[in-house]
């Protein structure tokens, strides 16, 4: 097909009933334009959907979508075949009766051919132009069937953000506030594109920090901003045990031990990853140059370093622990009081030094000393620090976020020899009344691999003085220790309590109350038994009986020491996957964090922001790995139905990679089909954890393009998701498959913008979040092992045995019943003989067979991965 193929950019979509349903598909495929999108010279392929063999609303094609377009088409003179692919998961022989589909092809005398059926001839496809996929996935070439090739085809589809104050991480380890970028971007030089519900998104490329598959932080680009109208919803607001705080929407995920996880299902007492080590390459950072007059009148000239450097940053730690900037009405006074005679002369000599500035000792009282200077005042204020200065108003200047780990710790060094208090028992500690300076010293530990603790106190400063809120943050444990790597204090008693604190954790066993891996029990002791270790020969007989009893959670040491072990052992590779979730979960670059408390909340603003993310779907907010916002597609359609029948069985090797698989799969069809068309179903349509376990809904809607990227687009946007901010949706309209900007797309026969809002959502269900573990998640590493490998029927009995088993009987069947007195439901029934099979058993006997069978398949599998490693030794 030419790149401007007929009907390109053309939608037509109607509103229908069941009385008139198949005389409305005959004028929307007119609408479309059908006759000019499919020469009739050629033979006309139907490629007919069963994404189960059970009926279930908007989860297969319809009879009345699949009788209304062969009835249009053969008064139009078309030879039409119908085609049926299978899938592992699918009985396609029983689907095709069951949902109606193969009354329809007999009684219109259409024939159909069976992509799984042994006499379908594969031929190897030569691309025309370079795959973005799949080449790479299936290196020794791509097949399709044969009897595709140089006919039409007709797809039958159906239709199946966070705060603006959370500070982000850019690559170059600055911290700014996700509304500021993006309106930022929006005021100079953004593009904005506005959909109808008025999410807004713009084109940029900033280099965020983002957390790769492996459990790497690393740099990453961006694709969008956007902005989201709260739309009068409510936010919810994520507390952990660390004092990390973000609000985000409901549907915002989070990283779990077991993968993503919305907001809205998170839990107290769940645990999300947060950075450990966020390791950046700093430099040395030019300080802002003054000019020798400043328009005012200086008491004294004032000379700067001209870069930063660990004594630049320790004189403004001691400052910002004990320091305060006073405007007076010829000067400005610099203020400062300590009482550690070592401390004093160290920033005497560093003010001299560094600024040419000689510090006068207060009359009387020795603790406190001070400068004059508005040249000094000018320097702050280009710092980002106003006058006046005070406890509430301080903050880390944003230069610092830039610099080298060996200057971010001579600020800490000389922050904490000011304000910092050494328990004899319990770590170090430090309060302060700014809760931005508290943030931020908690982040520039965390710079350092140090993860501290973050909490609101009430307090009175002196005795006498009324209750105040303060913020403190303290390290302890193994923390300090790592602390103690970094900085030394310069007073005495503080850095010998240290020492002691120090000395005391790396003698004794003290594990962490907080600090652990989130390991399942019965995961480590299949692997231990599966290779052979009993509890005393793993060299840890304590910790083996701690972790497979649940007494306690193991440290990190404890895991990487299991880890090692066990990887030497697993020669031949059985257990690799168990093993490499193990070696992700106890990474050095994340740790598992505790929610403390989970809550929804009035909003105090009018939008959220959120990224598309180039690669890796997800950044660092607020100290909290965050998730950017079908299962794997978020929506099926057009582009998704040609999936099954152009690829073969192997064809879920690509679910990690689905949307550049559809793309490739598009370029394909316009390369071997003279005719393309899509008419889709929305009768019915179904949203949540599709396609098997939606919720369904009346929406009275159908569609019929010759542009199947335009298609996809307009159903996305009734569904109430922004087609562009869907990849294959995206990448085809960039790469001229299509057309996938709404406002690019000329809408025939009903004007959507009258339609309400549907507002549908894209979920999980536990097979699905199974599949992501493995996809995107923690087990990315073995997707070959797990669904490439003789393991692999495993996920097709999951898959069967939960939809079938499980989730039918007790959650499916009452949701048909329900369907079957709609409008929709009872013309359902008025197909063939009017019987609508429901199989599946009682819920109590499902109940028992999911346990029992569960438990076999397990014991079953564990049983020959072990007696496969005791032949192999």
């Amino acid at each position: 097909m030419p790149s401007n193929f007929p009907g390109k950019g053309k939608v037509a979509v109607l509103k229908t009933q069941p009385e008139t349903v198949l005389e409305d598909y005959r004028r929307l495929m007119e609408l479309a334009e059908f006759e000019a999108a499919l020469p009739k010279e050629y033979e006309t392929l139907l490629k007919i959907n069963i994404s189960w063999q059970t009926w279930y609303p908007a989860c297969s094609t319809a009879p009345w979508q699949l009788e209304g377009v062969i009835r249009t088409l053969q008064a139009a003179g078309y030879k039409l075949i119908g085609a049926h692919n299978d899938t592992v998961v699918v009985d396609t022989a029983d689907g095709e009766v069951n949902n109606k589909h193969k009354f329809i092809t007999d009684q219109y005398n259409v024939l159909c051919i069976y992509l799984y059926k042994p006499d379908v001839r594969w031929v190897r496809y030569e691309p025309k132009r370079p795959f973005l996929v799949l080449d790479q996935i299936y290196p020794e070439g791509v097949e399709i069937p044969e009897a595709f090739i140089g006919k039409n085809i007709v797809h039958l589809p159906t239709v199946k953000c966070v705060h603006p104050d959370t500070e982000v991480v850019l690559a170059n380890g600055a911290l700014i506030r996700i509304g500021d970028l993006v309106e930022e971007r929006l005021k100079h030089g953004g593009v904005a594109l506005i959909d109808q519900d008025g999410d807004t998104r713009v084109p940029a490329q900033a280099m965020l920090l983002s957390l790769a598959d492996g459990g790497q932080l690393g740099p990453q680009a961006t694709r969008l901003f956007w902005r989201t109208p709260l739309r009068g919803r409510k936010i919810w607001r994520v507390r952990t045990r660390t004092g990390r705080e973000v609000k985000v929407s409901s549907e915002h995920p989070f990283l779990t031990p077991s993968g993503w996880r919305r907001a809205a299902a998170l839990q107290q007492g769940d645990r999300i990853a947060v950075p450990r080590r966020i390791n950046i390459v700093g430099e040395s950072q030019p300080l802002p140059r003054l000019q020798k007059t400043c328009g005012r009148t200086s008491t004294l000239w004032l000379t700067l370093p001209e870069k930063t450097s660990p004594d630049f940053w320790r004189w403004m730690g001691y400052f910002m622990a004990e320091g305060w900037m006073q405007p007076m009405k010829t000067t400005c006074r610099f203020w400062w009081s300590n009482g550690d005679p070592a401390i004093q002369q160290d920033f005497i000599e560093l003010t001299r030094s560094l600024f040419g500035l000689t510090v006068t000792q207060r009359p009387h009282r020795p603790n406190e000393h001070y400068f004059d200077s508005l040249q000094m005042q000018e320097f702050f204020e280009a710092l980002g620090l106003n006058a006046p200065l005070n406890a509430g108003a301080k903050a880390v200047p944003s230069l610092l976020f830039l610099c080298p780990d060996d200057e971010i710790a001579a600020f800490l060094q000389g922050y904490f020899d000011g304000d910092a208090g050494v328990g004899p028992h319990n770590g170090l500690h430090v309060v302060t009344k700014s809760a931005r300076l508290a943030s931020q010293i908690q982040y520039l530990l965390n710079r350092l691999g140090v993860v501290a603790f973050k909490r609101e106190r009430c307090s009175r400063a002196k005795p006498g003085e009324d209750r105040r809120w303060y913020t403190e943050i303290s390290v302890y444990g193994d923390e300090l220790v790592r602390l103690s790597q970094h900085i030394r204090l310069r007073s005495a008693h503080k850095q010998r309590r240290i020492d002691q604190l120090v000395a005391r954790r790396q003698v004794g066993k003290r594990p962490s109350n907080w600090d652990t891996i989130p390991l399942e029990p019965e995961l480590f002791r299949t692997v231990r038994g599966g290779l052979g270790f009993t509890q005393s020969s793993t060299g840890r007989p304590g910790s083996v009986n701690s972790i497979e009893n649940g007494y306690t959670q193991p440290t990190r040491p404890v895991v990487q020491y299991f880890v090692e072990r066990f990887a030497q052992a697993d020669i031949y590779g059985d257990f690799a996957a168990p093993i490499a979730y193990m070696r992700f979960l106890a990474r050095e670059d994340i740790a598992w964090d505790h929610i403390e408390s989970i809550e929804e909340v009035e909003p105090d603003t009018g939008y959220l922001y959120d990224f598309t993310m180039e690669s890796a779907p997800n950044f660092i907010g607020n100290g909290v790995v965050l998730h950017n916002t079908h299962v794997f597609t978020t929506i099926t359609g057009a582009m998704k139905n040609a999936f099954g029948g152009l690829l073969h069985r192997k064809r879920h090797w690509t679910h990690a990679v689905i949307h550049d698989t559809l793309v490739d799969l598009l370029m394909i069809q316009q390369d071997i089909h003279p005719g393309i068309f899509a008419v889709m179903d929305g009768t019915f349509a179904g949203d949540g954890p599709g396609p098997r376990a939606m919720r369904w809904h009346e929406k009275d809607i159908i569609l019929a393009s010759a542009d199947q990227v335009a298609i996809d687009a307009i159903s996305a946007r009734l569904q109430g998701f922004d087609p562009m901010s869907i990849r294959f949706i995206r990448k085809a309209h960039e790469m001229g498959l299509g057309i996938g900007d709404p406002r690019q797309i000329q809408i025939v026969g009903y004007d959507i913008e009258q339609e309400p809002a549907w507002n549908f959502k894209q979920e999980d269900t536990f097979a699905s979040r199974g599949q992501k573990l493995i996809y995107h998640g923690p087990l990315k590493p073995f997707e070959h092992l797990l669904l490439r490998t003789p393991l692999v029927p495993w996920s097709y009995f999951a898959s069967n045995f939960y939809h079938n088993v499980f989730w039918y009987p007790f959650i499916g069947r009452p949701r048909v019943r329900a369907a079957l007195q709609t409008k929709w439901g009872r013309l359902f029934q008025a197909y063939g003989d009017g019987k609508v099979v429901m199989p599946g058993m009682q819920p109590e006997t499902a109940a028992i067979a999911l346990g029992g069978l569960v438990a076999l398949m397990a014991l079953f599998i564990g049983g020959v991965v072990w007696l496969r490693g005791r032949v192999g030794h």
